[in-house]
């Protein structure tokens, strides 16, 4: 005799002994399909379908015929367990068998031998298997087994026997810990016994955890129960009540029919729930309401399946008046024919079709009077059959569906609940500890690395690389699930370092995943394989860009999209549509802005490196992003620099991204000149960024590929990389680059690039303190400018506030008034936003020299307070210089102190050091704060300062009084 338990583990003996069954991954499987529909011949291409999916028909089939050749391998050879010809397979009937499914199915028709059904079921059907047909079996085989345990606790009940039926209880709650209706009767038996803290107990222990897994309280039945016996007034119920969904189950197969559908046939949990909370109270409330058709759309891997089968189960158990007819979970991940959706529902619910009315008329007929909740799991790639939902919905009334999927269906009155990633911390600024671990994304990969690595917790030490791990994964539960896997044989630090590889890194070896989420790969093969050709190119084109982007950088990278904008949008919404983009909720006035995932960015850029126009794409996403900063450097310089700024500050990544294609591809001269001026352009709001050490760097890079460039354009750039070097102290470097320019600008005979260049040497000298020199060469400028014919405004008027600093350290103040008010005039004419502080203070210090500190403050402050709109880190910090200098002559020298010592500390962070004569001022003056406000007073205040972010100077200097 062969026994086999398919309860549990699978486990075979032959004469009660057990016997060793090796064999192929899917031998399990194909031996339990077997089983499980024993008396019936199964048709081999049904099998092979079921157990390979993911491959194509033919390999199926072989696989089929190995794992059939491997299963009478295994088993014992005694008899012939495996009838096969070339159309099915089957379990021979008359082999000498023991299944405790049909043994238990069998005790289970029997009342009086419940007790003795029940000890067969060691745990949930193939507890270690998993594949979406397993499902509805060992969900109706649970549901058989509550039924009976119910059933023995209510008898004991009634026996007066309270701890067998209390003992029974907690064998329900073992299997189901959140079945509130068992939560009460156990409550209320425990009452009963006189045990009254035993039952106050439960209830804590039980809301306790509703509290933490679901974010939910306890029924208002359960609560009324318990607030009766914490104030031992009378019960508000009667003993027992009666369970919310009697079932009556048998096996599931056509030879064994259910003669009533079970209340719900939803997959067990494996794991906790995890960060939804909030999304499953919204789902809950949308179903409890107007809403028949909710669908849950996003990525692959988003945990939309997940979200719908906690809602579906708090549903089910906490307003099973709703649907009294049941909740039911449809999985339709193995369904290729959107025409077999309406005999998936069929077979789930059990309706068995009508020969006088197949299909869905029959179906409709036989559902039109139930009230009943469905869940349609994975429909993206079912989409035609979005027309017999509409029909099922219109002609049963009590019909409630909540769908998932990456793509809406496009019904009249569907609502779509886009699921977000789960949320992250700033990783700038990280939480403390306590509110670290409230962050979703934190605690799904936490508990994860907590079941494949004992004793791991969330430390100081650690919870920056966690964190990291977290957004490089993009808060996608699926992604997170993978990595925290891989924490059996790798650290943290060490599964960060491998994220590069994400694509390859994040696989699964549990046997009880379906494919598709098995590897990051697989999830993203799904989508990526549910899109036309077009919208696969358009999927990895789109993938070049770093960070998000408008429809028309998207148009001038996608030469197959047309150049209509509302067919540009269309194309993107598609992608929108199937969760490939995100469109950003704020307003932008460029219109609407779309983001893809890093994680399918990474999928899409190995596709677009595999595709033959590759290059050309690359270098139309290079072309665009090179114009857009040499428009927006225009902009800055001459035109509207808030907007140009806060453009520029969004595409920096995009930019960026550019840049380094570029650098990378210079053995073309056209990809080469495309660097040197995108690096030109970018001069400008680097400085602005304090980014001058990565400015410099990027300078220092490209400077030998000038000569690809006209000659205006090559002094440009030398001219711009003499301005970083400046910035940075270095003006042997900065004399350098002004000097070469300088040569080419007289080669080249025109006028305005010489002046341009006289200016940059002219300022140079100023700031090493060679005052005669500078302003010679700046006088000289400034002559070449005002005879120029063209409008060179934003050029003189920057010209005269530099020369105005020069005329202040000669000690020429008139002269040094002069330039600065015609600045000022010119600045407020041209609205100079970025120009206008430097100006603003400039003429505060000039007036404060001259003992009129109240308008020296007044000019300070109105230039800090538009850095502050800019966000011109390195404005900010001479503004707060300023301002600190005000103090001090106001006698405020603790302040002055403390201000001074946080731009220091600033600076060192940009590496912008202050000119030589500037620090040389500087040193002279701390050291008579320091005599004034004695050694440790001083150190306090610096130490003070040291500490302080440039936010915090800033918000002390604005309510700073003078």
């Amino acid at each position: 005799m062969l026994q086999i338990h398919l309860f549990g583990h699978l486990r075979l003996l032959v004469d009660g002994q057990p016997y060793r069954f090796h064999t192929l991954p899917k031998t399990p499987l194909l031996l339990a399909y077997l089983l499980l529909h024993r008396d019936t011949a199964v048709p081999r291409d049904h099998l092979a379908y079921l157990l390979w999916d993911d491959v194509p028909e033919s390999e199926a089939r072989a696989n089929l015929r190995r794992h059939l050749h491997d299963l009478r391998r295994a088993l014992p050879a005694t008899a012939d367990w495996v009838f096969s010809d070339a159309k099915s397979v089957q379990w021979q009937p008359t082999a000498p068998t023991w299944l405790d499914v049909a043994e238990f199915e069998r005790l289970s028709q029997d009342t009086g031998r419940l007790a003795e059904a029940i000890t067969l079921y060691t745990g949930d059907l193939l507890q270690e298997l998993y594949d979406d047909w397993l499902i509805p079996h060992r969900e109706q085989l649970r549901a058989l087994y509550f039924t009976a345990v119910t059933r023995l606790m209510e008898r004991e009940r009634s026996r007066g026997d309270l701890p067998q039926a209390v003992i029974y209880a907690r064998q329900l709650l073992q299997h189901d810990p959140l079945r509130e209706d068992v939560v009460r009767s156990l409550i209320l038996m425990r009452h009963e016994s006189g045990d009254r803290a035993g039952a106050m107990q439960v209830y804590h222990q039980f809301a306790a955890r509703l509290d933490e897994e679901l974010g939910v309280t306890p029924m208002p039945e359960t609560a009324a129960i318990y607030e009766a016996i914490a104030a031992n007034t009378p019960l508000p119920l009667p003993f027992p009540p009666s369970p919310p969904h009697p079932v009556a189950i048998a096996a599931p197969t056509p030879a064994h029919p259910i003669s009533s559908p079970p209340s719900h046939n939803l997959p067990a949990r494996l794991t906790s729930f995890v960060g939804r909370q909030q999304e499953m109270s919204q789902v809950c409330r949308l179903l409890n309401g107007s809403t028949r058709l909710l669908t849950i759309t996003g990525p692959g891997g988003s945990g939309k399946t997940r979200l719908a089968l906690e809602a579906a189960r708090w549903l089910w158990q906490n307003q099973p008046d709703v649907f009294p007819q049941g909740v039911f979970f449809v999985g339709l991940a193995a369904i290729t024919n959107p025409d077999f959706v309406v005999t998936a529902v069929a077979e789930t619910i059990g309706i068995r079709e009508n020969p006088g009315q197949p299909g869905l008329p029959g179906l409709i007929n036989q559902m039109r009077s139930q009230q009943l909740l469905l869940v349609l799991d994975n429909f993206e790639h079912l989409l035609p059959a979005a027309a017999a939902v509409n029909d099922l919905l219109t002609a049963v009334p009590g019909l409630r569906l909540l769908v998932t999927s990456q793509t809406p269906l496009h019904l009249y009155g569907e609502q779509e609940f886009p699921l977000a990633t789960l949320a992250l911390p700033n990783l700038e600024n990280l939480p403390p500890l306590t509110e670290l671990r409230q962050f979703a994304a934190i605690a799904l990969f936490v508990e994860r690395l907590q079941a494949v690595q004992l004793g791991f917790e969330l430390t100081a030490e650690n919870g920056q690389t966690i964190a990291e791990i977290c957004h490089y994964l993009d808060g996608i539960p699926l992604a997170l699930e993978l990595a925290a896997a891989r924490g059996k044989l790798f650290t943290p630090v060490a599964i960060l370092a491998q994220l590069s590889h994400r694509l390859h890194f994040l696989s699964s070896q549990a046997s009880n995943l379906p494919n598709r989420h098995r590897t990051l790969r697989a999830a993203i093969d799904w989508s990526y394989n549910l899109l036309t050709p077009l919208e696969q190119q358009l999927f990895a084109n789109l993938a070049l860009f770093a960070t998000s982007f408008t429809a028309e950088a998207a148009a001038a990278i996608c030469p197959d999209l047309s150049s209509e904008p509302t067919a540009v949008l269309e194309s993107l919404y598609s992608l929108v549509d199937k969760s490939i983009l995100r469109v950003l909720p704020e307003d932008d006035p460029d219109g609407p802005r779309f983001r893809m995932l890093q994680t399918l960015r990474e999928y899409g850029l190995e596709k677009l490196s595999h595709s033959p126009t590759a290059a050309a794409t690359y270098h139309a996403y290079a072309v665009y992003y090179t114009t857009l900063a040499q428009q927006a450097e225009a902009e800055l310089r001459y035109g509207d620099q808030a907007s140009a700024l806060r453009h520029l500050r969004r595409e920096d990544p995009n930019i960026m991204a550019a840049l380094e294609w570029l650098a990378a591809n210079v053995d073309d001269p056209e990809n080469g000149r495309l660097a040197a001026r995108l690096v030109s352009a970018q001069e400008r709001f680097w400085s602005l960024q304090g980014r001058f050490t990565e400015a410099s760097l990027w300078f220092g890079r490209i400077l030998p590929l000038a000569s690809l460039l006209p000659p205006d354009e090559q002094i440009k750039l030398l001219n711009r990389a003499g301005v970083i070097a400046q910035q940075q102290g270095d003006y042997t470097t900065a004399a350098v680059h002004h000097a070469t320019a300088l040569t080419l600008a007289r080669q080249l005979g025109e006028t305005l690039p010489l002046a341009h260049t006289l200016h940059y040497l002219g300022f140079a000298a100023g700031r090493q303190g060679n005052y005669e020199e500078a302003r010679q060469l700046l006088e000289e400028s400034l002559a070449i400018y005002r005879q120029s014919p063209e409008d060179n405004t934003a050029s003189v008027t920057t010209l005269l506030n530099n020369l105005s600093i020069v005329y202040r350290r000669m000690g020429v103040l008139d002269k040094a008034v002069a330039v600065l008010t015609e600045a000022l005039a010119l600045k407020r004419q041209r609205n100079d936003q970025i120009g206008l502080p430097a100006v603003l203070g400039n003429l505060g210090q000039l007036v404060a020299d001259q003992g009129d500190l109240e308008q020296a403050e007044a000019y300070v402050r109105e230039g800090l307070r538009i850095r502050i709109g800019l966000q011109d880190q390195p404005g900010l910090l001479i503004s707060i210089e300023q301002m600190a200098d005000l103090l001090w002559q106001r006698g405020q020298t603790t302040l002055a102190v403390t201000l001074f010592a946080a731009t220091t500390q600033q600076r060192r962070e940009i590496n912008q050091p202050l000119t030589v004569h500037v620090q040389q001022d500087r040193q002279e003056m701390l050291t008579q704060m320091r005599a004034k406000l004695g050694e440790a007073a001083f150190v306090d205040a610096w130490a003070t300062g040291t500490q302080m972010s440039l936010d915090t100077a800033v918000q002390t200097t604005l309510a700073a009084k003078i």
